[in-house]
């Protein structure tokens, strides 16, 4: 090889060289669209109920139905109970009942208990208080989502206890 071929041969190496990365990571530049991605479907779910005396428990739909064709993953739970006058009523049970729509058009219904604290009380309320992550999955459905709260006795006449409760989450297409 002469010098004049080397020269030119080293200079068409420098020049690759420089205009490699740029071709070869040219294929990478094309951005990807995450149609899955929980930060473009963020759902909050709410809900509230009373308790009203000669009751011992309630049930309340929540707010903002899944939509049909997406299933809602919930990855937290926040909850507040305040038992008005209801001396020697506690809470006993907190849960989310969630849906699941099968192949055959049926829906199946779970139940997922809360954990909760009771706080010292008063003398007119006492609280009960739950926030906590968890990881339920519920199919969007005609049918809503709904929670419930039991108590240990039923509401005395001049008590009343109430309750709300926040979910959060994401939906995704459902397969």
């Amino acid at each position: 090889m002469t010098k004049q071929n080397y020269r030119h041969a080293s200079a068409l190496l420098f020049l690759a060289t420089l205009a490699g990365p740029a071709s070869l990571l040219a294929q990478y530049s094309s951005p990807i669209h995450d149609v899955e991605n929980p930060a473009h479907s963020v759902v909050r779910l709410t809900g509230q109920l009373s308790i009203n005396p000669g009751s011992a428990f309630a049930i309340s739909d929540l707010t903002n139905p899944v939509p049909l064709g997406k299933r809602l993953a919930i990855e937290y739970a926040s909850l507040r109970c305040t038992a008005f006058s209801s001396t020697g009523v506690d809470v006993s049970e907190v849960g989310v009942r969630v849906n699941e729509a099968t192949s055959v058009n049926t829906v199946r219904f779970h139940l997922y208990e809360l954990a909760f604290t009771k706080t010292p009380g008063g003398p007119v309320a006492v609280g009960y208080y739950t926030s906590q992550p968890l990881r339920v999955y519920s199919d969007g459905t005609t049918i809503p989502l709904q929670f419930f709260v039991s108590l240990t006795d039923l509401v005395p006449a001049n008590g009343v206890v109430n309750c709300a409760i926040e979910l959060s989450g994401y939906t995704v297409n459902l397969p």
